[in-house]
């Protein structure tokens, strides 16, 4: 019984895996058909560190709290690690071309 119980380990962490794999693939085909469009209020965004390849994060205490400015840095993305684009003056609007002075 002890083996079969450790089997069933192994291949749920087998599973999880492949899993994890698979959306390291997706990401980089969403990444790759993304680069170079233009990004606009209200589109989801995951940013991401130059120099460490970390990805911006909200922890989950943090994510709960709506006002709460607060961010990490994690090896991989999560549904925490995507913000949306809102303007902050009355002059820009949803679905408008995001502008940086950089």
């Amino acid at each position: 019984l002890h083996g079969l119980e450790e089997h069933h380990l192994v291949v749920e962490l087998l599973k999880r895996q492949i899993m994890d794999k698979d959306e390291a693939k997706g990401n980089a085909a969403d990444c790759e058909r993304e680069q170079g469009q233009i990004i606009r209020y209200g589109d989801a965004i995951e940013l991401q560190h130059v120099t460490t390849g970390k990805i911006l994060t909200l922890t989950k205490q943090q994510a709960h709290e709506r006002a709460s400015k607060k961010v990490c840095c994690e090896d991989r993305g999560s549904e925490a690690a995507f913000f949306s684009l809102r303007p902050a003056l009355k002059a820009y609007s949803a679905g408008g071309p995001f502008k940086s002075r950089h």
